[in-house]
């Protein structure tokens, strides 16, 4: 493994959170760069569905979850619908289920698999999507971004570099983010974001999705690999 440590200079990785956590294992200042992975299907499959959907009063649904594994901290936004009593859809399985099924009350729904047409659809019908865990990128909140829905997150990992939160930035606001991965500041957080959902633009929402779609990121990979070939050439030049 040293040998390869030594040996690698440059690294091209989705988030920064993940170039840091590359750079504490190799043990060394590294050039890297940051391209960002792309939603282009789900970027397709919602402006249809919004187009289908355009006439709905929407928002049937107060809020959504995704559940697949034991960091995604589901716990935390079950706990926060319980306690708030607002209608809450976990989609998904793992294996925390059983457990999460004991401890839900009324408000909370689980819905298990879903194909990615369902999925989009709940996204659309959502109010918002709560996102308690610590990812390095993330890609359920740009998801729902492209329908148009914001996200409670937790602000930690790669929503900071993908959402604008409301209150933290100048840009239309993408996100309410909370600063502890507890119960109780999932709860704030949602009083939050329902005190100001008026603030959440579909249009700004899906205008920020789309700056990771399909043709942004191939560019962006082009432009990163053309750049790194003209140093190589320069380098051999001298």
């Amino acid at each position: 493994m040293h040998p390869t440590r030594r040996e690698v200079n440059q690294k091209l990785l989705g988030s920064l959170m993940a170039f840091g956590l590359i750079e504490t294992v190799f043990r060394r200042d590294l050039f890297a760069d940051s391209v960002k992975p792309i939603i282009g299907q789900w970027l397709t499959e919602m402006d249809a569905l919004s187009r289908d959907l355009k006439d709905h009063k929407l928002k049937d649904i107060d809020f959504q979850a995704k559940l697949e594994a034991l960091y995604k901290r589901v716990d935390l936004a079950v706990a926060a619908a319980n306690r708030l009593r607002r209608r809450l859809l976990v989609v998904g399985t793992g294996p925390e289920a059983a457990r999460l099924h004991a401890a839900a009350g009324p408000p909370v729904e689980f819905l298990g698999w879903r194909s990615d047409a369902e999925v989009a659809d709940l996204y659309a019908r959502c109010r918002a999507v709560l996102f308690p865990a610590v990812e390095d990128y993330g890609i359920v909140p740009l998801e729902a971004a492209a329908a148009g829905r914001p996200t409670i997150a937790l602000a930690r990992g790669g929503v900071l570099e993908t959402m604008n939160a409301l209150g933290r930035s100048s840009s239309p606001p993408t996100a309410v983010f909370f600063d502890a991965q507890t119960e109780d500041a999932v709860a704030r957080a949602i009083v939050e974001f329902e005190s100001a959902a008026h603030r959440f633009e579909p249009a700004a929402l899906r205008a920020r999705a789309a700056e990771f779609d399909t043709a942004i990121f191939r560019r962006r990979l082009r432009d990163y690999l053309d750049g790194r070939f003209r140093e190589f050439l320069a380098r051999r030049a001298c």
